[in-house]
């Protein structure tokens, strides 16, 4: 994020007045994932992601047994 964006502490302040902030953010997954074998903060947003994600998925499925959900 410094690299892109420059201090951490001016970050809020850069992002948030933008209408693409989500996909900022997202941009972001890349660099995380990159750091997640060796930094446990960094794993751990990913798999608070994954979480997040699935946990998307499992609202917007029907509730019979045979919804199948994939991800790429």
């Amino acid at each position: 994020a410094e690299a892109v964006f420059g201090p951490l502490a001016e970050l809020p302040g850069q992002l948030y007045p933008r209408t693409d902030r989500p996909a900022v953010l997202a941009s972001f997954a890349p660099v995380v994932a990159e750091c997640a074998s060796d930094d446990p903060v960094a794993e751990g947003i990913l798999r608070a992601a994954a979480r997040h994600i699935a946990e998307s998925a499992a609202a917007v499925c029907p509730v019979a047994d045979t919804c199948e959900v994939a991800f790429t």
